[in-house]
């Protein structure tokens, strides 16, 4: 299925959170690190998808869609303009 590139309206963060030390406390926080931003769409489902994940784990989560990026990874988190994280 073809994804218009107007439709990844967008801007989100990618990256992951680590532990970083508060210098103040010396104690350590995790904390969301950005390492880049792309430009991404959510996409909606068919009504065949949706019957098809009904009653499973993937129930109640979104489609994301972004180009093509060998720099975004599996373990990245997205970051969007909210503040909601998405794995």
């Amino acid at each position: 299925m073809a994804i218009n590139p107007y439709s990844l309206n967008k801007r989100g963060q990618f990256g992951l959170v680590e532990q970083i030390a508060n210098p103040n406390t010396g104690g350590f926080t995790n904390q969301f690190v950005v390492s880049f931003s792309r430009w991404y769409g959510v996409r909606t489902r068919t009504m065949n998808q949706t019957y098809q994940i009904y009653g499973t784990e993937l129930q109640d989560t979104i489609d994301i869609v972004v180009r093509h990026d060998p720099t975004i990874q599996k373990q990245f988190l997205l970051l969007d303009t909210d503040g909601k994280q998405y794995s």
